[in-house]
């Protein structure tokens, strides 16, 4: 036999109920009810609760490191209606206009209303890669949050602020000179910097054979072993070593942020012929 009371109830609240029975020699009470999930006698209670009110949004901002972006979901509740969060689910944005969700960097099901810290980071080489595929530091990224109690999903958030995509840089504008035996390499630098100063320019060489193997000269702060940055306050380079008259070689080079190396930018020249 079941009876349903409909009144309004106040979620997170308990209300107990008693059931007796009755019949014409009297009330008999010894019906067993259920108290918070156990078998008990004569009375019985109930926690009013529902799934969660639709969230706040989170918070999305840059790094101190400049090196990711930290997604703040500590705030986002508004009511938990009556039992407790258990899981969280955040969905970014992408360069696609879809919302996905990151259970590598950003898996909320590890977070329950008792975290005491809420927040994940997603770096910056990652937001480059599918699925989010961002390749411009005019892009921007945002979040939303859903959050769960036992009985079921809130509505989802809307979008939060948004933080900037930092990149690598693009490539500088490279010009070549050449002596009988001397090659000069100018640059200027790159136009979209990827959103954090410029700490080193890579320069390669082919060493005169046309097809052969690179040759770092300098500045390849990435290389076994590393080199160290070569920041030229004149923007220019000067090969003084290893140049024979009349023959061609070829330079390239590359800008190198926080966020790793750029492209490069290829130029030859030919060497002058050594005068008489």
């Amino acid at each position: 036999m079941t009876y349903t009371h409909s009144t309004t109830f106040t979620a997170g609240s308990t209300y107990f109920y008693k059931v007796v029975a009755e019949n014409k020699y009297g009330v008999f009470e010894t019906l067993s009810t259920i108290q918070g999930g156990s078998t008990a006698t004569s009375a019985g209670s109930i926690k009013a609760a529902e799934r969660p009110s639709t969230p706040n949004a989170p918070t999305v901002s840059v790094s101190a490191a400049q090196t990711h972006i930290d997604i703040d979901f500590s705030g986002v509740i508004v009511s938990n209606n009556g039992e407790s969060i258990t899981e969280y689910e955040i969905y970014i944005n992408t360069n696609a206009g879809t919302e996905v969700t990151d259970n590598t960097y950003c898996d909320g099901s590890q977070f329950t209303e008792a975290s005491s810290s809420k927040v994940c980071s997603i770096p910056f080489s990652a937001l480059t890669s599918a699925p989010y595929s961002f390749d411009s530091t005019s892009d921007t990224i945002y979040a939303k949050v859903q959050i769960k109690n036992s009985r079921g999903w809130s509505d989802t958030s809307v979008a939060s602020n948004t933080a900037t995509m930092r990149l690598v840089p693009g490539a500088p504008a490279i010009s070549l000179t050449a002596t009988f035996n001397t090659a000069t390499v100018t640059w200027t630098a790159p136009a979209d910097n990827g959103g954090s100063v410029i700490t080193s320019y890579n320069i390669q060489w082919d060493a005169g054979v046309s097809g052969g193997p690179w040759i770092d000269l300098v500045g390849n702060t990435q290389a076994t072993p590393a080199q160290s940055p070569y920041l030229p306050g004149t923007l220019s380079y000067t090969r003084t070593t290893g140049i024979v008259a009349g023959t061609t070689y070829t330079f390239r080079i590359r800008a190198e942020n926080i966020y790793g190396q750029g492209s490069f930018s290829t130029s030859s020249v030919v060497a002058e012929s050594k005068p008489d």
